[in-house]
């Protein structure tokens, strides 16, 4: 959920992707896991997000 407002700078990927375990494709998967978030933002905040969801959907469907 980092990325999904702005983000932070690429020197804090490249740490957490350093020290951490997760996958060489996790920014496959980002929308994915930002689907949740985005989903609450439609239902609270009506139809500003519907275009990414639906291509999310799509994309992973």
């Amino acid at each position: 959920m980092t990325a999904l407002f702005g983000g932070f700078p690429p020197a804090f990927y490249q740490s957490y992707y350093d020290n951490s375990e997760i996958t060489s494709d996790w920014q496959e998967r980002m929308p994915l896991y930002n689907l949740y978030p985005l989903l609450n933002h439609l239902l609270l905040f009506a139809g500003s997000h519907l275009r990414d969801i639906t291509e999310i959907c799509r994309r992973f469907a």
